[in-house]
């Protein structure tokens, strides 16, 4: 096959932009540096079935994926559950589920939980979210909820969530955050409706590998240590099995984050790569593990206590039932952190014996034999860090030389999961044929 095309990365968007290559006839050559497709949405293999390393659901506008699913011919693997929220605050935690649940929530006064359930419902309603863009969003929340609801509700969460100060962080992520989460709710707010693929996005990334392989060529185990232009091509520099070997192209789909692309593109626009380079990314560390009980009868926990080592409680099975897991009940817990944070220097082993002392202060009657499992993912490049001023700044990364972007950073203000990631990827794509349409 003639290869013309090279996708850097089998995240995702990788896996989008060579699914709409190949569907008009293009034959790309795709590389991957770790033995997995998929890369967040990639999963484990425990015993007889394939859990998420990190956690995942669709929301009811996730239109990308269900057309994909429909192609792909799986798409009645998708089910639809109602699930419910808890709010876990200074060591006890309530239900955060519906306008009852939150009549409930002492830790706000009467008023601020009807001005916290009204704020919610009418972010449902809003149209436009990008004049938020140079917005902190400390000052919006204030503005929206008032101070009370921003200080025990939303800063102890978004502070952690993003790592740094809330008033550098933009207001149009956050409010893009907020409204996925209100449409997914039915219209009197009681209840929210999130949906599941049986098997997981695992079943999406071995359907998309089976109809991309034939006609592309994937390169696992295979890392990018440089890119040059030269007059008609690039020259992509990689290292396999510790040997160097050299791919030549003449298009790029970058879906690689910005931080790794800036150290290895050699010799491009400096105007474009200072916008590039302005792109940080958070890490993550994300614990998946299985117990013999449940621990609640809620599917999110939303964390609002600092003596505890991880921001919220994913109980899995409260939402995709435990007798798809082997009768485990399977748990996230996870830490959105900066690049600097003790954790990323922590072995998987500590970092197994923090979590589960969490855990275990957060739910006493939990004990060390109840742990059938536990697994640790982590991610340096995560999420981009949406700043005040980040669509500015996005506006000005141009596809440059022949390459074209796609991946998380551009999904903004959008929330951040893998529906809105895969049309990045399907958007290079399309760029990419409607700029070169010698490729044809």
């Amino acid at each position: 096959m003639k290869i013309e095309v090279a996708i850097l990365g089998g995240g995702v968007a990788g896996l989008g932009a060579a699914y709409a290559l190949v569907k008009k006839g293009i034959s790309p050559i795709m590389i991957e540096k770790s033995n997995d497709l998929g890369g967040l949405a990639s999963s484990y293999k425990i015993n007889n079935f394939y859990i998420e390393r990190f956690y995942h659901h669709l929301f009811p506008t996730d239109n990308i994926i269900f057309n994909l699913a429909n192609e792909l011919r799986i798409k009645n693997k998708i089910i639809w559950r109602k699930t419910k929220m808890g709010f876990y605050y200074k060591n006890k935690l309530y239900g955060f589920t519906s306008p009852f649940d939150l009549l409930l929530f002492k830790p706000l006064s009467f008023l601020n939980r009807m001005r916290f359930g009204f704020g919610i419902f009418k972010i449902k309603f809003i149209k436009n979210i990008n004049y938020l863009d140079n917005i902190s969003a400390k000052k919006w929340i204030i503005g929206t909820f008032g101070y009370d609801i921003y200080d025990k509700i939303f800063q102890p969460m978004l502070k952690i969530k993003f790592g740094i100060s809330l008033d550098k962080a933009s207001a149009a992520f956050v409010c893009g955050r907020l409204k996925a989460r209100a449409e997914s709710r039915s219209n009197n707010m009681d209840s929210e409706k999130l949906g599941y693929m049986m098997g997981g996005y695992n079943e999406i990334i071995n359907a998309l590998n089976n109809k991309i392989k034939k006609e592309s060529n994937i390169l696992k185990n295979s890392e990018i240590v440089e890119i040059k232009k030269s007059k008609d091509n690039f020259n992509i520099k990689i290292r396999k099995n510790n040997k160097i070997a050299n791919i030549k192209v003449k298009y790029i789909i970058n879906t690689l984050p910005l931080e790794i692309f800036s150290k290895i593109a050699k010799n491009f626009p400096k105007n474009v790569m200072t916008h590039i380079k302005n792109i940080k990314y958070q890490a993550v560390i994300c614990a998946t593990l299985g117990l013999k009980k449940n621990l609640s009868k809620y599917y999110w926990i939303n964390i609002s206590s600092s003596n505890l080592p991880f921001q919220g409680v994913i109980e899995h099975t409260n939402f995709i039932p435990g007798k798809n897991y082997d009768d485990n009940n399977v748990i996230y817990l996870f830490n959105y952190i900066s690049p600097d944070h003790k954790f990323r220097h922590k072995s998987n082993d500590e970092l197994k014996k923090i979590y589960l002392s969490g855990l275990f202060k957060m739910f006493p009657k939990l004990k060390k034999e109840d742990v059938l499992w536990f697994k640790i993912s982590r991610e340096r490049y995560a999420t981009p860090v949406f700043l005040r001023g980040y669509e500015d700044n996005l506006k000005k990364i141009k596809n440059l030389n022949d390459i074209f972007f796609a991946g998380s950073f551009k999904i903004y203000p959008h929330s951040r999961n893998i529906n809105n990631v895969i049309k990045t990827g399907f958007d290079a794509a399309e760029n990419l044929l409607k700029n070169k349409p010698s490729l044809r």
